[in-house]
């Protein structure tokens, strides 16, 4: 991203007192930079030659994807379903890509794909989409995870240490 300012000094003249003020005006503006026109069917044509069944994810999600929002709501198992592929290889595809801040989980099976990497739009709609995705992305990073049980402030529940169903210990055992 490249940043211009530019910078004068305009007279303004207040239209209810008649008040003349020397203002100096500083504008800043950011253009995207370093980007390359790529037109995305050409390159997904390509990569169905190279063919791969992970490729075959990636090209899914970029023709399936809001082009507002850059997201993507879909299971894994019909990626895989509408694919013809193993939901293995489309979860293992989407933790890669995911690590690779390629796309991001917003919540189970709603993805957001990084403005960085592909965007249709204004620089200023990729600038609002490109915040979204480092919030949502931080936002995630600092949750904990799923699995954690809640629980009533200073009420403390100690880990089962067996499998064995809840029903078959009295509760003093716990």
């Amino acid at each position: 991203m490249e940043r211009k300012i530019a910078s004068k000094i305009e007279t303004w003249v207040n239209q209810d007192t008649g008040e003349v003020r020397q203002v100096q005006e500083i504008e800043v503006k950011a253009t995207d930079k370093g980007f390359d026109k790529v037109w995305l069917g050409m390159i997904l044509a390509v990569l169905d030659i190279i063919g791969s069944k992970k490729i075959d994810v990636i090209k899914y999600l970029l023709e399936n994807r809001s082009r507002t929002e850059n997201t993507i709501t879909v299971s894994q198992n019909k990626i895989a379903k509408d694919l013809g592929i193993s939901v293995r290889t489309v979860n293992e595809t989407m933790q890669k890509l995911e690590s690779a801040s390629f796309i991001h989980r917003i919540v189970p099976g709603h993805y957001r794909i990084n403005p960085a990497i592909i965007w249709r739009g204004s620089h200023m709609g990729r600038m609002a989409i490109m915040a979204k995705f480092s919030e949502e992305k931080a936002t995630r990073a600092s949750e904990q995870p799923d699995t954690e049980q809640t629980t009533l402030p200073g009420v403390s529940i100690p880990p089962r240490t067996s499998q064995e169903p809840l029903a078959t210990k009295g509760a003093t055992e716990y």
